[in-house]
C-alpha cells in the first residue's frame, strides 16, 4: 500500500510478482477517496477534482526464474 502524504512530487517503486497478471495482463487500479480541486486548497483556479499526476510511469518485466 502507498499512502500519499502531501502535494508534494513523490516517487514509489513496486515489485508485482507475475502471479497477479491475467494473461500477462496487469490491471493497476488508483483510488483518492480525498481527492480535491487546486482551487478548493488555494492552488490556482482550476476547479476540477483531481486525485494526482504522473510525470513517467515505467514498467519493467524481470523474469525471475
Amino acid at each position: 500500500e502507498w499512502v500519499v502524504s502531501s502535494y508534494e512530487f513523490q516517487s514509489a517503486s513496486f515489485r508485482i510478482p507475475a502471479k497477479f497478471t491475467q494473461g500477462g495482463i496487469l490491471q493497476i487500479r488508483f483510488h483518492f477517496p480525498d481527492a480535491v480541486s487546486p482551487k478548493s486548497i488555494g492552488l490556482g483556479g482550476d476547479g476540477r477534482v483531481l486525485g494526482f499526476a504522473i510525470t513517467t510511469l515505467r514498467v519493467d518485466v524481470i523474469n525471475e526464474e
